[in-house]
């Protein structure tokens, strides 16, 4: 085999692994072909690993045995087939894990974190995109989850309502997934400083009533009520985006963002007014842009 030529398990000094399959293909034809070229290319030790495309059903024992246990960044990307992931909560030095398109994934149980006292120890940034049939992930009572994440993005997984609790975040990104959801991840946390959401037709009430510390807030692609209390209790907020959302005013808890100091909005069709009042008291802000809103005839 073409693969085993490569003895990628004698190059002592790889650091970066990125293994891509492109191109159409029959799925049924070839997730047997993928599975025995991957097992082939086993790395000796490698900190980064990136694979993209595989249609194998399964990773590769040097993947479930964890054979590379010094990763910090693991990227796993349209293997769309693979119904499993690897324990990789057992891996001390994984700081960076993006899943991304993995179709066939709809649960993720306990043998993802393995038998480790503490979960994913040094984890800092996960990334959930586009894993459409993905319903369930079990937590496990009496262990610690993610003691060290700070950055969360969950984007197109409508059929998710539950993650583990995680209370170190600090950046978080969610679109188009279960509402449910997304009011969890914000009611579990009270040190979030960067927020973005998008695709939501309907935002909660009291969503952010507990983050004193955000400084940063995008809303794209939302739908947003006048009467909102989206911007109440925001006061260390500095920057605000709203863009291609389905508003006609801006919430009135706009005029007491004392701290705000950039203003941007984008592609609001049916915004009409915005208060002139609302933005006299805004005496920090520095920055104000409005763009491509249609229907905007006035500041009053």
């Amino acid at each position: 085999m073409e693969a085993k030529k490569a003895n990628l398990i004698k190059k002592h000094n790889l650091r970066s692994l990125s293994l891509s399959w492109r191109g159409n293909r029959n799925e049924n034809s070839h997730h047997q072909n993928d599975e025995e070229i991957l097992c082939a290319l086993q790395p000796h030790s490698t900190l980064k690993l990136r694979i993209i495309g595989y249609q194998g059903l399964m990773f590769p024992y040097w993947m479930m045995d964890l054979l590379l246990p010094n990763l910090v960044e693991i990227s796993l990307e349209s293997c769309e087939r693979c119904h499993q992931l690897p324990p990789l909560g057992k891996l001390r030095f994984l700081k960076v894990l993006n899943i991304c398109r993995i179709s066939a994934l709809k649960y993720i149980d306990h043998t993802f974190y393995g038998d480790m006292e503490s979960y994913f120890p040094s984890l800092e940034v996960l990334s959930i995109r586009v894993v459409l049939c993905l319903e369930e992930w079990t937590t496990v009572n009496g262990r610690e989850h993610f003691p060290l994440l700070s950055s969360l993005t969950v984007d197109c997984c409508p059929k998710l309502v539950k993650l583990p609790m995680i209370q170190s975040l600090k950046e978080l990104h969610s679109g188009a997934t279960n509402v449910t959801l997304l009011t969890s991840l914000i009611m579990n946390t009270t040190v979030l400083t960067s927020l973005e959401i998008s695709n939501f037709n309907e935002l909660p009430d009291e969503l952010l009533k507990n983050q004193k510390q955000l400084d940063r807030l995008n809303v794209f692609y939302c739908s947003l009520k006048s009467s909102s209390d989206l911007l109440d209790n925001l006061s260390c907020l500095k920057y605000l985006d709203i863009q291609a959302c389905l508003i006609e005013s801006l919430p009135a808890g706009l005029q007491n963002l004392s701290s705000l100091e950039t203003l941007d909005l984008n592609f609001c069709d049916s915004l009409v007014s915005l208060p002139v009042n609302g933005l006299q008291r805004l005496s920090s802000l520095c920055s104000l842009r409005v763009q491509h809103c249609k229907t905007l005839a006035s500041f009053i």
